[in-house]
């Protein structure tokens, strides 16, 4: 009976102990991988500007080679074929990102994300007061070349807005925008950044999204907690039954000698 006591705490323990460090070593390699992923996209932002369309073929980027790479486009507005991802907030407050086609050859057009506007159900936004100042004329933006996101199981939607009926996105899309835009979309979308917003001779809004901070995100505090989680199941296997052993001799029970 003594030893089941002694070591049932250490059979209920262990397997917690083992648990949690695991825990706290994926934690780590998360944080390796995101460490690596981050000096990808910083030696990517330090490459030549892509001048889009290329002037010759030979100059062309594509695929996922200009993936996290500065762009610059030149094209003219489509924003007849305008789209809205409904659902992101930015600096707290519920809001849409706004997908403009660039047409940039007869038939070819770029998606930029031009920026966010405010929305407080996350769908309802002013995009009539959000219209570039150029829209017939040919115009550059510059900005960051990004990846299509994963699909969300979210339907789109036809909304009508004030001046003019949108399809909304439940996420920045590619192949479910491509199939509501009768262009042959890039596979990859221009972000507009806040430092490149004054290119196009449009106002504030949409407000330009900045590009992903590069930093270790929370995998490092998350390993600390797993292996403090660790640490607590080891002691507790191995205090606990001191604590109740040394409990049992201070409070002697009614039939023991004082």
């Amino acid at each position: 009976m003594k030893a089941t006591r002694t070591w049932l705490p250490f059979a209920l323990a262990l397997p917690l102990f083992a648990l949690f460090a695991a825990l706290g070593t994926w934690q780590l390699q998360r944080l390796g991988e995101r460490r690596a992923d981050n000096q990808v996209r910083e030696s990517a932002l330090q490459l030549p500007v892509v001048e889009l369309p290329a002037a010759e073929p030979q100059d062309a980027v594509v695929g996922n080679a200009i993936i996290g790479r500065r762009v610059r486009v030149t094209g003219t507005w489509a924003l007849e074929q305008e789209l809205v991802v409904r659902g992101h907030a930015y600096l707290g407050t519920p809001g849409v990102y706004v997908l403009t086609p660039l047409v940039v050859e007869p038939g070819r057009a770029i998606l930029v994300l031009r920026g966010w506007l405010p929305a407080a159900d996350g769908l309802s936004a002013d995009l009539a007061g959000a219209v570039p100042v150029t829209t017939a004329d040919p115009v550059t933006v510059g900005g960051l070349a990004r990846a299509s996101q994963n699909p969300v199981p979210v339907p789109v939607r036809r909304v009508n807005y004030p001046d003019r009926t949108r399809p909304v996105l439940g996420n920045i899309d590619l192949p479910a925008a491509d199939s509501l835009v009768p262009l042959q979309l890039a596979e990859f979308v221009v972000q507009i950044l806040p430092d490149e917003a004054s290119r196009d001779g449009r106002s504030g809004l949409p407000v330009p999204i900045p590009a992903p901070e590069l930093n270790d995100g929370p995998h490092a505090l998350y390993a600390i907690q797993w292996f403090g989680f660790a640490l607590i199941a080891l002691a507790g296997a191995i205090f606990l039954p001191r604590a109740a052993r040394a409990g049992s001799i201070s409070n002697p029970g009614p039939g023991d000698k004082s």
